[in-house]
């Protein structure tokens, strides 16, 4: 059997190269929020640089109960911004919490309707614009029936 030998830089290489899976690991979680691992943008914010992420933002967050505190799945959850009106989806996690308007900052009347339950009418739910994305408004809703 040969033996091979390697060069020290070679060596070198292939260390490094080991270690690049870990590397691109952290480059991307550097750049997580909520979970979500984009690629990181830098935004100049004032006298310095503010690091920004590049996900999407729900302007809104809507959970829905019932008087019990239960989940209430396959709600329709409208948000109506200057007279057009906007479903928000179930965020793939819980069947109950709906989300939509994504980096869309302003003024949303928010109306939830269930089978077996009573509408409701959220007016003038305020969504501001942060320094990176919009301040994700989170709203519990208690359904009744």
């Amino acid at each position: 059997m040969k033996r091979r030998f390697i060069t020290k830089p070679a060596a070198n290489l292939i260390k490094a190269l080991r270690c690049l899976p870990l590397l691109m690991l952290m480059a991307v979680m550097a750049g997580c929020s909520s979970m979500n691992s984009e690629k990181v943008a830098q935004e100049p914010i004032g006298d310095g640089n503010m690091m920004c992420t590049q996900v999407m933002v729900p302007a809104m967050q809507v959970s829905v109960t019932d008087m019990t505190g239960q989940p209430v799945c396959g709600a329709k959850v409208m948000a109506i911004h200057n007279a057009n009106a906007e479903p928000l989806s179930a965020n793939g996690m819980d069947c109950h919490v709906y989300e939509g308007r994504y980096e869309q900052a302003g003024q949303y009347d928010v109306s939830i309707s269930a089978a077996g339950f009573k509408s409701q009418l959220l007016p003038g739910v305020h969504v501001a614009k942060g320094a990176c994305h919009v301040e994700t408004q989170r709203i519990n809703v208690t359904l009744k029936p």
